[in-house]
């Protein structure tokens, strides 16, 4: 599976998007415009499970979002977001 089926896949749960601060993705398309354009920088890598072969989380550091997470103004902040089927299983943090 490329990349951006994998991430649509995941990106898609009603659950994981809203918990990293971002909407579900709709499509392939918006997952893949994602990839051009928030994960195509030096602070964004991807994280691939041995397990299953693919990417199953991602990671960032930069400037803050316009989300719903708690950040103040022009303040760096952390983020990532892992895979539903990976929730719970404390291989991440």
């Amino acid at each position: 599976m490329n990349l951006v089926a994998v991430m649509f896949k995941y990106a898609s749960d009603l659950e994981v998007g809203p918990r990293a601060g971002w909407p579900p993705h709709q499509s392939e398309a918006e997952s893949l415009e994602i990839i051009r354009t928030i994960f195509h920088n030096d602070s964004s890598w991807a994280i691939e499970s041995k397990e299953v072969g693919e990417a199953v989380a991602a990671t960032d550091y930069g400037p803050s979002c316009n989300c719903k997470l708690p950040s103040r103004p022009n303040e760096p902040m952390p983020g990532f977001w892992v895979a539903k089927p990976f929730w719970n299983k404390g291989i991440f943090l």
